[in-house]
């Protein structure tokens, strides 16, 4: 079974509002041949079953592993967010 585990940030993170930071993430296509693209989502609450805030980027690159994103200065001080990785196919996107 394919899968994508974040590396960057952990659990023990402590990234700024305004700071630049890379996700980093490793991925395993477990017998997949390829995908089309990777998407990055922040949610609040812990999880991916927590509150979806945004779609960080989408990268169509099956050899990225890893993304520069400037944390918003909008999002609130807080230790409870969550960054999920997906790996998509094309007819996925909306």
């Amino acid at each position: 079974m394919a899968s994508i585990t974040i590396t960057s940030p952990t659990s023990s993170s402590d990234w700024e509002r305004g700071s630049t930071h890379n996700i980093t993430w490793t991925k395993s296509l477990g017998g997949l041949e390829e995908f089309d693209y990777i998407e990055l989502k922040l949610y609040r609450n812990g999880t991916s079953s927590g509150d979806y805030l945004s779609l960080i980027t989408t990268i169509f690159s099956e050899s990225a592993s890893s993304h520069s994103w400037t944390i918003p200065t909008t999002l609130s001080a807080d230790t409870d967010y969550y960054i999920e990785a997906k790996m998509r196919y094309e007819e996925d996107m909306p």
